[in-house]
């Protein structure tokens, strides 16, 4: 039996896996040594991500519908609209097959 082929496949995943393991590291360092000169600590950096990401999510809210809430409600009209549409479209299909005798 010959698992050649086999091998040389997972050793290129792990070869793969390793170089993106490097890579991460690598940045995990820079970002280390930039947060160092600014003077910087983790706890501080985690906090400032933490901040970023909420607004972020505020922006995405404010895009989605100038108020949350609209948008809300306009997304569940438009989903009962849709599952209305498949439910018509069942009943079509279900009354097909019954016309032969």
């Amino acid at each position: 039996m010959d698992n050649r082929t086999c091998f040389r496949k997972s050793a290129g995943r792990r070869k793969g896996r390793d170089r993106e393991r490097k890579r991460e590291r690598e940045r995990e360092r820079k970002r280390k040594r930039e947060r160092k000169k600014e003077g910087e600590t983790e706890g501080r950096e985690r906090k400032r991500e933490r901040k970023r990401g909420v607004e972020r999510g505020r922006e995405r809210e404010r895009k989605r519908g100038k108020e949350g809430e609209r948008g809300k409600k306009e997304r569940r009209e438009r989903k009962r609209e849709k599952e209305e549409e498949t439910e018509k479209e069942r009943k079509k299909k279900k009354g097909r097959g019954k016309k032969k005798g």
